[in-house]
């Protein structure tokens, strides 16, 4: 497995594509940005894109979810509670807690974790996290935007704070992180 990453924005986005070495699928994760990157990657390691994730509906994690749709074929996935949100183009696959998302011989599982959003998602694999704006290095995402339940988002954070401490955390926005630096660091982790 091979993680890149395409940062874009004032906020520091984090694209993430995550690659199976094997058969050279992939998922992309939040484009919100920079699609021209994000296409030209696909293109020069000979990808095929199989989803395009949303953690979220916020416009700053699928503003081009439409240009790269287009130009790679691949389904738009994103948790059932955000996904009415999430428009030109409709998300194709709704997710929900359980779910696993394989590519290749990888295999990603859905986190419900509500708070930043309703429909928040994270992504599991085995040794990575990625937890979109539900969890940063040594933060959390916004509650106070239309949406957002401060409750559900400490519920979801003790959620992922129950995940291998060498877990890494692969944020939204900003910095990576460990869920064993979490336990200590992060302003929910009680």
């Amino acid at each position: 497995m091979t993680i890149e990453t395409v940062i874009y924005g004032p906020l520091k986005n984090n694209c993430y594509l995550i690659i199976c070495d094997i058969t050279q699928e992939a998922v992309v994760i939040d484009p919100g940005g920079r699609s021209k990157e994000i296409l030209r990657m696909i293109k020069e390691k000979g990808l095929t894109a199989k989803y395009i994730i949303n953690t979220h509906k916020h416009r700053d994690h699928t503003g081009v979810n439409g240009v790269v749709k287009e130009a790679t074929g691949a389904l738009i996935a994103a948790g059932a509670r955000d996904a009415a949100d999430i428009k030109n183009p409709a998300v194709d696959r709704l997710l929900k807690e359980g779910d696993v998302i394989t590519f290749g011989n990888l295999s990603l599982a859905v986190l419900e974790t509500p708070g930043h959003t309703p429909g928040c998602i994270c992504l599991y694999i085995p040794g990575s996290v990625f937890t979109g704006d539900t969890m940063f290095h040594e933060d959390v995402g916004r509650t106070d935007l239309p949406g957002g339940d401060e409750a559900a988002l400490r519920a979801s954070i003790a959620k992922l704070l129950k995940l291998p401490e060498d877990t890494i955390v692969y944020p939204g926005h900003e910095e990576f992180s460990s869920i064993k630096h979490e336990r200590v660091a992060n302003p929910m982790k009680d």
